[in-house]
């Protein structure tokens, strides 16, 4: 039921693989709030933020799909435990990349281009290397949904029917590996997230329904907590607040909100719940 990875306190150098947003830097500087004492950082052009070289004590700049190149720079800098954290465009699986060579032999072995396969086969090959991938969540505890309502607001009778609806059909789409998110309203399907991500299924689904449209988001039912966890963050909200949603709900304990209490302040003001179920 998921990967638990390693005790923290067994950890003193600690990869960082990346991707965008702000969790690699939360990330950093929890893991050096908790005793870390090197962190090492691959980065991807076009992808990771900048600034993260203030945060870590190397970076090292690597091309998505350079999956040999990515272990040989982690092994040269003495890492055996590394998390992957923050947000890779799920288009990438296919679009035309440059791939090198150990990456070309794991895309001819695998045996769909879903995100659950082709992350689960790249941990594999990092094993193969002495290189354990983590819980993505180790050291993000700041982040992590809680049960219940994390606003002022909890929600009303008639969004708790939605939420339930929603639910049971996030966690199929989840189980199928399709997406993690779907849009209800009054207990109808608005829309269903797939490749193109979170923010664009709320864009089409706020075309679609104006006001009080309900959001869920799940984990796959035996979710690796070592990558693609469910993530909410502020461009995520400014789309729910912009389109007048009425209530999310995420999985508690297995999604990740990032600035979590800046993200319940908006959604106060906005009047709109949250809810971790």
């Amino acid at each position: 039921m998921g990967w638990k990875g390693k005790g923290m306190a067994d950890v003193s150098t600690l990869g960082i693989i990346a991707g965008g947003d702000n969790l690699p830097f939360i990330t950093a500087r929890e893991a050096r709030a908790k005793g870390v004492g090197r962190l090492v950082a691959i980065a991807f052009p076009g992808h990771t933020a900048a600034g993260l070289e203030a945060e870590v004590d190397e970076i090292h700049w690597v091309r998505v799909g350079q999956l040999g190149k990515m272990i040989r720079v982690l092994k040269g800098a003495g890492v055996r435990e590394a998390v992957m954290v923050g947000r890779l465009d799920p288009k990438m699986v296919i679009s035309p990349l440059s791939l090198d060579l150990r990456m070309l032999a794991l895309a001819a072995r695998v045996p769909d281009r879903r995100a659950d396969t082709v992350l689960k086969a790249i941990a594999g090959e990092m094993e193969k290397d002495g290189i354990a991938l983590l819980d993505s969540t180790i050291y993000l505890s700041s982040c992590v949904a809680t049960k219940g309502a994390m606003t002022r607001l909890p929600p009303r009778g008639d969004l708790l029917g939605d939420i339930d609806f929603g639910a049971g059909i996030a966690r199929e789409l989840a189980r199928l590996d399709v997406g993690q998110t779907v849009v209800v309203r009054k207990k109808a399907v608005v829309a269903a997230e797939a490749m193109e991500g979170t923010d664009e299924t709320l864009r089409r689904a706020a075309a679609l329904c104006p006001r009080g449209m309900v959001v869920v988001k799940m984990s796959r039912p035996n979710q690796d907590m070592r990558f693609d966890v469910p993530v909410v963050g502020e461009a995520t909200m400014d789309i729910l607040i912009g389109a007048g949603a009425a209530a999310l709900a995420v999985e508690a304990g297995r999604t990740l909100i990032v600035d979590r209490g800046r993200v319940a302040e908006r959604a106060d003001a906005a009047g709109m719940t949250i809810v971790g179920i």
